[in-house]
C-alpha cells in the first residue's frame, strides 16, 4: 500500500492533532508562537471558513458559520478586543448607519470637488 502526503500549512483547531492521533494517523504539528505569524494564519483561517460557508447547503450552512464565529472570536481575543465591545459597537453602527435587512446596493455617487 502506498502512502500519500498531504501537506496543508493551515491552522487546525486544537483537537485535531490529537484526533490524528488516536485514529493512527502520522502527522507533523505544532503551536504557533510569533504574533505576526498567529494573526497572518488566523485571516487566512477565516478566508477559508468564509469560502466554505458560502459553498455550504442547508445545515451544513450552520456548522460553517459557526467556524467563522470561533475564528473571529479567536482573531479579537489576539487583537486584545473584548466580544461585548464589540457588540456594543456593532449595535452602536447598526442604530446610526442601519444593518443589511434591506438589502441595498449602492450603484454610483456623483462626488463633488467641494471641501469637507
Amino acid at each position: 500500500m502506498k502512502t500519500v502526503r498531504v501537506v496543508y500549512n493551515k491552522l487546525v483547531r486544537d483537537k485535531i492533532p490529537d484526533h490524528l492521533r488516536k485514529k493512527g494517523i502520522l502527522h507533523k504539528s505544532s503551536p504557533i508562537r510569533r504574533k505576526e505569524q498567529i494573526l497572518g494564519s488566523l485571516f487566512r483561517k477565516l478566508h477559508e471558513e468564509v469560502d466554505e460557508l458560502k459553498n455550504a447547503k442547508g445545515e451544513g450552512r450552520v456548522s460553517e458559520f459557526a467556524d467563522v464565529f470561533e475564528v473571529l472570536e479567536e482573531i479579537a481575543r489576539e487583537s486584545g478586543i473584548k466580544t461585548q465591545r464589540i457588540r456594543r459597537v456593532q449595535k452602536k453602527k447598526r442604530s446610526e448607519k442601519g444593518g443589511f435587512q434591506k438589502k441595498i446596493l449602492l450603484y454610483w455617487t456623483d462626488v463633488s470637488d467641494r471641501k469637507k
